[in-house]
C-alpha cells in the first residue's frame, strides 16, 4: 500500500512534549484556557474535514506550510492544522514522500532508502557441464517502513518482517501526516481530550462501511418460510449414451453412471451504507454462519455435518450502492426444527468488522433442461418450442415437443420441418438453440455458463429417402456449428441439395466431464429460397354494427400488396407458388369468421381477405379492437408460415355510453357540476295564486344536451328510461335528519322516525317533452321534511336498450363516469337573515319601532330571490303561511356579550290584526311582535336574535337566527 509521509513544525498544545514556566495563577489559567481553545479548533477542524469526506469529498493533497500542515479537499476547501504558539519551540519539520521508483524522498531529495517491498531478480544460471559459478545475487527486496511508537524506520525483509530498529527518525516533533489508501493519520497533534496518542489522530480518507444489508440473489428476493433466502441452485442428471446410432432405433439411455450434481454459481446482493464506500472495505469478505439456528417447524431437517458457505467479493454498484458476492456452499442446510443462515462480515484493514443481517441458505433444485427454439423465445410473442427429445426415439413422437405428433425419423412428407436452410446459404445453429429449463407453467432460458454446460450439434447418419435410399447426411455440411448444404463431396455446386431434410442431432453436454445431460433432433428442409415463419398485421377497416346484418370487411388489393408481398419480399407468383394452403384459423377464440377470395380478370388472379362479423359478434366486443389470425401456408400440415393478424374496431355500438361534463348545461348545475338543481313550477300567470300548480315535476333529461327532448345517445339505442339509483339507500342522513331511503320500482321511500313515505316517484311514460319525468311527492311529510333541510338530493340512473324486439340488448349509460347522477330539490322559500324592520327604543308604546309586522322579520324571497313584499301573490301561491316567533327563547348582544334577553325587556308576540291608531295603524295578516323600553335610558344600538317557525305548503322551516336591529332611545 503506498503511503506518503508530510511533517512540519509543531509547537505547545500541539507536541508530545512541551515544558513553560509560570509566573502567576493568572498566567496559568490563561495558559489553559488559550491551550483548551487550541485543542477545541484542532478538534473542530478534524471533524470538518471527516464531514465533507462523508459527504462525497476526498483529500486530494496534504503538505507542509510555514505555519503547519494544509489539507486540501476535491471540494477545494482547505484546512489548516496549525502549529503551537507557546512552549518549547520544535525543530524544523521534514517532508518525507515516495518517489515514482519506490525510492524515500526527503526534503525533495531522493534517498537510497527503498519505501516499497520488492523481490530480488533471480541469479544468473551457471553454465551446464561442469559446475558453473554461481548466479550473482538478487536484491534482497528489503525496505524501510516507518514505525509509529518510535518515530523511526525499521527495516523489513520482502515479507515485512523486522530486521533492524534504525535510529533514522520520520518523524519530528512538528505534526506529522501519514496518508494512505483509507487514512489520514496526524501525529504529535491532540485529540479532542487533549491527549495525544501515539498512534495519531486518525481520518477516513473515504466514507467508511457502516453497514451492509441483505438484498437478494442472482434469482431475485424471495423468502424460505419468512426468512429472507439465498437461492443455491443445484443441477443433476443421469448421463446419456445413444442406443442404436445413426439407425431408425436411435434412442438415447443412461450411460451407466452415477447421477452428476452440478451447482451453478450463486451471488448473493447487499446494499452497502454508506452507498460511496471504499471498494477496498468489501474485498475481505467471509460468511459468518449459523448451520442449525432455532426453528420451529414439522418438515424441516438438521444440516449437514460439512455443511459450510464461503463469500467472496465479485464486483460493486457504486451508482446504486450495491457489492455483489460469490456464494459458494457445501453440504446441506437445515430443513428441520432448525434453520441454515448466513450473514456477511466485511473486515477492514484496521480490523473494525461490519456484519449484515442474517439470511437463510436454500438448496433449489433446478428443474429437467430441454433444447428449444431460441429464434421462436425470442419473438414478440414468445413460443416455447422445444426440439423432439432422443430420450423419446428418433422414430417416435414427443408429445412435448413443438411438433408434437411426428416422429422425426419416420416422417418424410416434410410436414414436420424444424428449421430451413437455403441451399447457397448457411445457418448458424446458436442462433435457433438454446437450452430451457422446464417451468409448471412456461420455461426459461438456463444459464448454460453457470453450470459450465454447452451445446454441440452432429449430422445423423443412414438418414435414408427415396427410391434410391439416399443418405440426407451427404447433403449436408457442418462446422462449428454452421449448417451448409453440399452434394456428397461437391461444396460449390449445391442445387441438388434443394429437397433434401438431414437430421441435426443437438446435445446438452458437461464441459467438465464431457457427459450428455440431453439429446434432441432438429429436422432440415434444405430449399431453393428459405423462409422464415413471418408474422404480418394489418388493419382492414371498421365493421358498422348493425341489430340484424352481418358486416363484412375486404382487404384492399393495396394492402395485400404493400403489407404481405412486400414485407416477404416476393411478387406475387412466387408467394403463391409458395405459401399455396390458406388457413383461414375459424376456430373458437378467434374473433368472426375469415375466408380468402379469389378474383380472376383477364388471366390474373387477385388474392383478397374478407372477414364477417355477425351482429351477436360485434355485440360481444362493442366498442373494441378485435383480431383474427389467419395462415398462409406451405402445405396444410406444414410448420411454415406466415400469419397474418388482422385488426379492426366494432363501431357504432357500446355497452356504456358516458355523458361527459361538457354535456352537462353549466347553467342547470352547481359549480363544479357534482349535482343538477330542480326547482318548483313557477306560477303560470302575472298574479298567480293557484297553490296547486307549485309542484314539483321535473324533466330528468333537462340538464343534458338534448335531442328532440331526449338524451344525444347513439343513433342504435331505440329506448331508455330513468330509475332511482340503488345507491341512495347508503344514504342515511339528510341535513340533521336521519333517514333510511328504499328503490321499490320507479317510486323513493324514506322512514324517518320510524315512519314510511313515498317522498318521490319517476314516469318514463311521457309521450312528447318531458318524457322521463320525477315527482316529490307533495302530500308527503317525510318529503316536506327534507325539502325544507336543504339539502335534499336524489340520485338518478338510466337503462338503455339498442335495437329491438329480439335483438334488444341493454347498455349502461354513465355521468362522468358514474353510474348515476344528482339532483337537489330546491326548497322553494327562503327566510332572510336580518329583519326588514327594526325596533325603537325609548318611544311610545304603539308608535312605530315598538311592533315589528311578523312578514317583515322573516322578508321572506323564493327560490329565485324573487322577495314576497314585490310579489305578494307569492304568499298565497307557495300555501298557506303561519309564523310562529319564539320570544321565549330569544337572544341579544348587550353589553357586547351574546345572552339570553332580560326579563327587563318586553319582547311579546301579538296576534294577526291591526294595531295602532292614525298614522301609527298598521295591519298583518300574520301578527306581530313587540318591544317595550324598560325604563332604562338606551344609549347605544344593539340587537335582538329571534327564531322563526314558519309554516306554508312545503311544509316547515325552522329558520336560524335572524338579526333585529333596536335603535338607541331617541332624546329631543
Amino acid at each position: 500500500m503506498k503511503r506518503k509521509y508530510f511533517s512540519a513544525l509543531l509547537m505547545g498544545a500541539l507536541t508530545i512534549a512541551s515544558v513553560s514556566t509560570f509566573t502567576s495563577c493568572k498566567d496559568y489559567d490563561d495558559d489553559i484556557s488559550g491551550l483548551q481553545s487550541r485543542i477545541d479548533e484542532l478538534s473542530k477542524t478534524i471533524d470538518q474535514i471527516q464531514s465533507q469526506i462523508t459527504a462525497g469529498s476526498v483529500i486530494t493533497k496534504v503538505e507542509t506550510v510555514s505555519d503547519g500542515v494544509k489539507i486540501t479537499l476535491s471540494n477545494e476547501q482547505s484546512y489548516l492544522v496549525k502549529n503551537g504558539t507557546n512552549g518549547v519551540a520544535g525543530t524544523n519539520g521534514t517532508s518525507w514522500s515516495i518517489s515514482d521508483d519506490g525510492y524515500w524522498v526527503k526534503d525533495d531529495v531522493k534517498t537510497t532508502m527503498k519505501a516499497l517491498a520488492e523481490k530480488g531478480d533471480q541469479g544468473v544460471p551457471g553454465e551446464p557441464g561442469a559446475p558453473g559459478a554461481p548466479g550473482a545475487t538478487g536484491a534482497t527486496g528489503n525496505y524501510y517502513k516507518p514505525n509509529a511508537t518510535t518515530g523511526n524506520f525499521d527495516l523489513c525483509d520482502a515479507n515485512g518482517n523486522v530486521l533492524k530498529h534504525t535510529n533514522i527518525a520520520w518523524k519530528g516533533t512538528g505534526v506529522t501526516a501519514v496518508m494512505d489508501s483509507e487514512n489520514l493519520t496526524l501525529f504529535n497533534v491532540a485529540d479532542k481530550n487533549g491527549n495525544v496518542p501515539a498512534e495519531g489522530v486518525v481520518i477516513s480518507l473515504s466514507n467508511n462501511l457502516r453497514g451492509l444489508v441483505f438484498e437478494k440473489d442472482n434469482l431475485g428476493r424471495v423468502y424460505v418460510d419468512g426468512v429472507p433466502g439465498i437461492r443455491v441452485a443445484s443441477f443433476s442428471y443421469l448421463p446419456q449414451k445413444l442406443d442404436n446410432a445413426n439407425s431408425s432405433t436411435e434412442k438415447s439411455v443412461p450411460n451407466g453412471d452415477p447421477k452428476d450434481v452440478v451447482n451453478p454459481q450463486t451471488y448473493a446482493y447487499y446494499h452497502v451504507n454508506p452507498s460511496n464506500v471504499s471498494v477496498e472495505q468489501l474485498k475481505n469478505l467471509k460468511f459468518v454462519v449459523k448451520a442449525n439456528a432455532d426453528y420451529i417447524s414439522t418438515s424441516r431437517t438438521a444440516a449437514s455435518e460439512d455443511f459450510d458457505a464461503v463469500a467472496s467479493y465479485d464486483s460493486f454498484d457504486s451508482d446504486n450502492g450495491i457489492v455483489k458476492v460469490k456464494v459458494d456452499m457445501k453440504g446441506l442446510p437445515a430443513t428441520k426444527e432448525k434453520i441454515s443462515v448466513v450473514a456477511l462480515q466485511a473486515t477492514k484493514a484496521n480490523n473494525e468488522k461490519i456484519t449484515s443481517d442474517y439470511a437463510t441458505m436454500y438448496k433449489q433444485d433446478m428443474k429437467e433442461l430441454r433444447l428449444a427454439n431460441k429464434a421462436k423465445f425470442e419473438e414478440a410473442n414468445p413460443v416455447d418450442y422445444h426440439y423432439r427429445r432422443a430420450a423419446k426415439g428418433i422414430n417416435s413422437a414427443d408429445a412435448d415437443a413443438g411438433i408434437s405428433n411426428k416422429a422425426v425419423w419416420g416422417t418424410k412428407d416434410k410436414s414436420d420441418i424444424d428449421l430451413e436452410l437455403q441451399y447457397d446459404g448457411s445457418v448458424d445453429l446458436n442462433n435457433y438453440v438454446e437450452a430451457h429449463e422446464v417451468g409448471s407453467t412456461k420455461c426459461s432460458v438456463a444459464d448454460l455458463n453457470a453450470l459450465n454446460f454447452g451445446i454441440k450439434y452432429e449430422i445423423v447418419q443412414n438418414y435414408k429417402i427415396g427410391d434410391n435410399e439416399t443418405d440426407q447426411a451427404e447433403f449436408v455440411n457442418l462446422k462449428d456449428g454452421v449448417l451448409s448444404a453440399k452434394v456428397f463431396t461437391e461444396a460449390s455446386k449445391k442445387f441438388a441439395a434443394v429437397g433434401r431434410t438431414p437430421i441435426v442431432r443437438a446435445q446438452i453436454y458437461n464441459k467438465s466431464n464431457n457427459k450428455v445431460v440431453e439429446y434432441a433432433y432438429i429436422k432440415v428442409n434444405i430449399v431453393k429460397k428459405a423462409v422464415e415463419n413471418k408474422e404480418i398485421s394489418f388493419g382492414i377497416g371498421d365493421f358498422k354494427f348493425d341489430c340484424t346484418a352481418n358486416s363484412v370487411l375486404t382487404s384492399t388489393v393495396a394492402a395485400i400488396n404493400l403489407k404481405v408481398y412486400n414485407e416477404m419480399s416476393m411478387d406475387r407468383d412466387e408467394f403463391h407458388n409458395t405459401y399455396k394452403y390458406f388457413d383461414a384459423n375459424n376456430v373458437t377464440g378467434q374473433v368472426g369468421t375469415v375466408k380468402e377470395l379469389k378474383e380472376t380478370t383477364a388471366g390474373e388472379t387477385t388474392h383478397l381477405i374478407e372477414w364477417t362479423m355477425t351482429p351477436d359478434e360485434m355485440w360481444d366486443n362493442a366498442d373494441k379492437d378485435v383480431t383474427h389470425e389467419c395462415y398462409y401456408k406451405v402445405d396444410k400440415t406444414s410448420n411454415r408460415w406466415v400469419k397474418i393478424t388482422l385488426t379492426a374496431h366494432v363501431n357504432d355500438i357500446k355497452k356504456v355510453y358516458d355523458i361527459s361534463k361538457a354535456d352537462f348545461i353549466t347553467e342547470y348545475w352547481n359549480k363544479d357540476k357534482s349535482y343538477a338543481k330542480f326547482n318548483v313550477a313557477t306560477p303560470e300567470g302575472i298574479g298567480s295564486t293557484d297553490d296547486s300548480k307549485c309542484v314539483f315535476v321535473n324533466d330528468l333529461n333537462s340538464p343534458f344536451t338534448t335531442v328532440e327532448g331526449k338524451l344525444a345517445l347513439d343513433k342504435n339505442i331505440k329506448s331508455f328510461t330513468y330509475q332511482f339509483c340503488k345507491d341512495i339507500e347508503n344514504v342515511t342522513k339528510v341535513g340533521d335528519i336521519a333517514v333510511k331511503f328504499t328503490v321499490v320500482g320507479n317510486e323513493l321511500k324514506a322512514t324517518v322516525d320510524g315512519t314510511t313515505d313515498v317522498v318521490a316517484k319517476i314516469s318514463n311514460a311521457g309521450t312528447a317533452v318531458p318524457f322521463n319525468t320525477v315527482t316529490l311527492i307533495k302530500t308527503s311529510d317525510i318529503a316536506k321534511k327534507l325539502l325544507n333541510t336543504g339539502e335534499f338530493k336524489v340520485y338518478y340512473s338510466v337503462k338503455a336498450k339498442v335495437c329491438e324486439g329480439n335483438a334488444a340488448k341493454e347498455v349502461k349509460v354513465t355521468f362522468d363516469t358514474k353510474d348515476h347522477f344528482e339532483a337537489l330539490f330546491v326548497r322553494p322559500v327562503q327566510i332572510t337573515a336580518k329583519s326588514k324592520d327594526n325596533f325603537i327604543d325609548g318611544v311610545d308604546f304603539g308608535e312605530k319601532g315598538t311592533y315589528l309586522k311578523l312578514e317583515d322579520l322573516i322578508a321572506p324571497s323564493d327560490w329565485r330571490n324573487r322577495d314576497f313584499a314585490t310579489y305578494e301573490n307569492y304568499w298565497q301561491y307557495y300555501g298557506a303561511f303561519s309564523i310562529e316567533p319564539d320570544t321565549d327563547h330569544a337572544e341579544c348582544d348587550l353589553n357586547g356579550k351574546r345572552q339570553a334577553v332580560p326579563s327587563t325587556i318586553k319582547l311579546e308576540p301579538v296576534a294577526a290584526g291591526t294595531i295602532g291608531t292614525g298614522a301609527n295603524q298598521v295591519t298583518s295578516a300574520y301578527g306581530f311582535i313587540s318591544y317595550k323600553n324598560n325604563g332604562t335610558v338606551l344609549t347605544g344600538d344593539f340587537n335582538i336574535f329571534v327564531k322563526v317557525k314558519v309554516n306554508y305548503g312545503w311544509g316547515t322551516i325552522l329558520t336560524d337566527w335572524i338579526t333585529v336591529p333596536v335603535k338607541k332611545t331617541i332624546i329631543k
